[in-house]
């Protein structure tokens, strides 16, 4: 639904919802955008994000969820590239990350311009990531305090966005 979302202002974004599919367009070139709403997770307790994105990005540049952000710029991201890849970070004070699972060639991606399903689950003490409904990598959760869900968009780029799922008990 079109919410309300939250992002630097002082970037060039444009978000429109037309028939029921989010479009945002990143015209900035001075870098990504995270573009949050407030969903709170219990980190103790299960959930599902998903997403189905379509992405024209330019670069190697990633795309894709975050989850548990919080004021200070802590969150976790599941971001996919236009050259095969997915990587899972965790984020440090908006600017710093660290990875979780380095870059990694993906070969259940579709390419760019076709739409992506990106799914983060977690059962237990266990994080599992999904691109088009194949598991590409699970680990261990990792506990976070934020209470903001939403996407990773890169500098230059427009993301669709048709369906956005968040199931917690």
């Amino acid at each position: 639904s079109p919410g309300k979302w939250m992002y630097d202002r002082s970037k060039e974004i444009e978000l429109q919802f037309v028939q029921n599919t989010l479009n945002i367009q990143n015209r900035s070139l001075l870098g990504g955008v995270d573009l949050l709403t407030e969903k709170y997770i219990r980190p103790e307790d299960d959930f599902l994000l998903e997403a189905h994105m379509t992405a024209q990005c330019p670069g190697n540049f990633g795309y894709g969820l975050i989850w548990g952000a919080d004021e200070v710029g802590e969150f976790q991201s599941f971001q996919l590239t236009k050259n095969g890849y997915y990587g899972i970070l965790a984020h440090h004070h908006g600017q710093e990350y660290t990875f979780i699972k380095n870059w990694t060639p993906c070969l259940y991606l579709n390419p760019e311009g076709f739409q992506n399903t990106i799914t983060v689950q977690k059962t237990g003490d266990s994080l599992h990531f999904m691109v088009n409904h194949v598991r590409v990598h699970s680990t261990y959760f990792r506990f976070f305090t934020g209470k903001n869900v939403g996407f990773k968009i890169p500098q230059n780029s427009s993301v669709q966005v048709e369906k956005f799922y968040v199931s917690v008990p």
